[in-house]
């Protein structure tokens, strides 16, 4: 590789979720390192990968060859070069198939035999029962073909191996099949797919209840990818005894995954302008009730209440199809005095990751600072309250002020710098009527609690009154900043 291509950092793959960056460093300990990075989803959990920067490529080179398939846990990781452009990370140049691997072979002894045939750009092993398989890209095409031409046929554990470039060809045989009549069997779907091909020995399944009847769908493997395309082109959106029938290619175990993953998703993002949190009703209230509650304000995709072994925990969710819906209902029905004397609170609902994240950012945005505008660090601001021991009091700090330097152009006129005073408004008397409340979940701890109570005055003054009269969710946010405030 010349120096033009020279790069200096590794893509690690094939991590079990529980390894930390902790770990992964002390893998690479015989090669320093620049930098290391593991790859989270929002909820901090490892997607399997990382990368790790070296100073130089000869450096990261090393470390590559050395630490290839080093295991992690009981698990091989697998290293290959950190590439940026995708349209070469998608490219087919250079790779190929080594199949027929003797069972006992590993990862290691095919990346040794074809590195040294040219550079490998990666190089995934699969083990299998009887035989294991591998792809490896060369960084060339000329080095792919030497490997065909030179290892094809080679005898390993006594017998040939088979080296080919690899094609990616879409190979499928399986159909999925729905929205079938209600009466339909087993049989008279078998009929129906038989017309179009054989279907394999054992590879039509159907599920049926405890009654017998079909749960509502099925799939067939055809013998061939042509007749099971056939099926779907003849069978999707046939009509059937009044019955539009539904029939595609069916998805492996790993296209389906993919699929719910995405769905989950755009389903989140959607729900977080459409689902509403709603507490503080009569615990007689019936599901039809709650319904009907928020219907008149459009149309609903979901409304339940929250029960324990049938008892209401009075709350619920009320999810419509439409933001606009959403937002009528909260204006509409929040602070609503309803059946019972009781006052309704109604608000978008938060995730569980997104209120942690709220209250991390708003106990953040409460740290001081000194007359030179820097950041007071280990001292958070809080309200007195009735009842805080003096110790716990805090001091009024100054509003930050930006400095300049001084210079005979912007030299200021001396003046009395003015402090903030503490001033009784509606948030103090909030804060006062919330701090034994916090006290109390607490156990006593008047530090703590004047500081959680600080993190909870950012809330908006509805919601703290709510806090306030509800002592269970109380606790619940209580639980969330303790947590915060350890980490």
């Amino acid at each position: 590789m010349n120096g033009s291509d020279a790069k200096m950092s590794l893509y690690v793959s094939e991590l079990a979720e529980d390894v930390s960056e902790e770990t992964l460093y002390s893998v690479f300990k015989e090669t320093p390192i620049q930098s290391l990075r593991l790859i989270r989803d929002a909820a901090n959990v490892s997607r399997g990968y990382g990368y790790v920067n070296f100073a130089d490529h000869e450096t990261a080179a090393k470390a590559l060859d050395l630490y290839n398939f080093t295991k992690i846990d009981g698990k091989e990781i697998r290293i290959m070069w950190n590439i940026r452009d995708p349209s070469k990370r998608k490219s087919q140049v250079g790779n190929t198939y080594i199949g027929h691997l003797p069972v006992d072979c590993t990862a290691r002894q095919v990346y040794d035999t074809f590195k040294a045939i040219g550079d490998i750009l990666s190089c995934k092993f699969v083990k299998g029962k009887n035989y294991s398989h591998a792809f490896v890209q060369f960084t060339t095409a000329e080095a792919a073909n030497v490997a065909v031409e030179k290892v094809n046929g080679v005898m390993m554990g006594g017998e040939p191996i088979i080296v080919s470039h690899y094609e990616k060809r879409e190979h499928w045989t399986n159909v999925y099949l729905r929205d079938f009549p209600a009466d339909a069997t087993a049989e008279e779907l078998q009929e129906l797919l038989a017309k179009f091909g054989k279907v394999t020995p054992g590879g039509f399944y159907a599920p049926v209840t405890p009654e017998g009847k079909l749960v509502g769908f099925a799939c067939a493997n055809f013998e061939n990818r042509e007749v099971a395309q056939s099926a779907i082109d003849g069978l999707h959106e046939m009509e059937l005894r009044g019955s539009k029938l539904y029939c595609v290619r069916a998805l492996n175990k790993k296209e389906r995954s993919i699929r719910q993953t995405k769905r989950r998703h755009e389903l989140m993002q959607r729900s977080k302008y459409t689902n509403l949190y709603v507490k503080n009703f009569d615990e007689n209230l019936t599901d039809a009730e709650f319904h009907a509650m928020f219907a008149v304000f459009g149309d609903i995709v979901s409304a339940v209440i929250k029960r324990d072994n049938g008892v209401s925990k009075g709350f619920g969710f009320v999810n419509y199809d439409k933001s606009e819906d959403a937002n009528r209902a909260i204006a509409e029905m929040n602070n609503k005095v309803i059946a019972g004397n009781k006052t309704l609170y109604v608000a978008l609902h938060q995730p569980a990751a997104l209120r942690r994240q709220t209250l991390v950012q708003q106990h953040q945005a409460q740290t001081p600072y000194n007359m030179n505008g820097m950041p007071m660090t280990g001292m958070r601001p809080m309200m007195p309250y009735a009842g805080m021991p003096a110790y716990a009091r805090p001091m009024a700090y100054p509003t930050r002020i930006p400095v300049q330097s001084a210079t005979a152009a912007n030299m200021p006129v001396a003046q009395p710098v003015a402090v903030a005073q503490p001033v009784m408004d509606n948030r103090q008397v909030l804060g006062e009527a919330l701090y034994p409340n916090v006290l109390a979940v607490v156990n006593n701890d008047a530090d703590l609690a004047g500081r959680i109570t600080g993190m909870l005055l950012e809330f908006p003054e509805d919601r703290i009154r709510h806090l306030t009269a509800d002592r269970e969710e109380l606790t619940a946010v209580v639980a969330t900043a303790q947590t915060q405030l350890q980490a």
